[in-house]
């Protein structure tokens, strides 16, 4: 898998991977029950970025799920855009939200999981820009 890092910019080819998610939720925080599935992306100012891909997530065309894990003691806001690539082509969908100390977000109802190509294109490529994690609006404590 070759990874590529230019002007903050983390472009990482993907191998394709079937897989079955189930989740256990426990409180403001989902552990994967396949915690094995999700590959890591970059971790960033102590948020960890992983991922999924789907070869056939609708039954026919590949798709991506990001799971952003705060492992601060803080509660965070995110932001990047994410970078899907196929056949010279690029898909690029902007992504911000908020994490509280020690929570994960993941899937279609946070807004992290995408069918970029709905042509039967295959995703070649995924990458993250601009991304910016910073302490939460309302925080007033130290990030040390």
């Amino acid at each position: 898998m070759a990874v590529t890092l230019i002007n903050r910019s983390l472009i990482r080819r993907i191998t394709p991977v079937i897989v079955i998610v189930g989740f256990c939720a426990t409180g403001a925080q989902a552990q994967p029950a396949n915690a094995w599935a999700w590959r890591p992306l970059i971790e960033h100012e102590g948020v960890t970025f992983r991922y999924i891909f789907y070869s056939e997530a609708d039954g026919e065309n590949n798709g991506v799920v990001l799971m952003l894990t705060n492992n601060n003691a803080y509660p965070v806001t995110y932001r990047f855009k994410i970078v899907f690539r196929s056949d010279g082509q690029e898909e690029v969908r902007e992504v911000s939200g908020d994490l509280d100390p020690g929570q994960s977000k993941t899937g279609e109802h946070d807004g992290l999981f995408w069918i970029p190509f709905v042509d039967g294109r295959s995703i070649s490529e995924i990458g993250l820009r601009g991304y910016r994690v910073t302490p939460g609006a309302h925080w007033t404590g130290s990030t040390n």
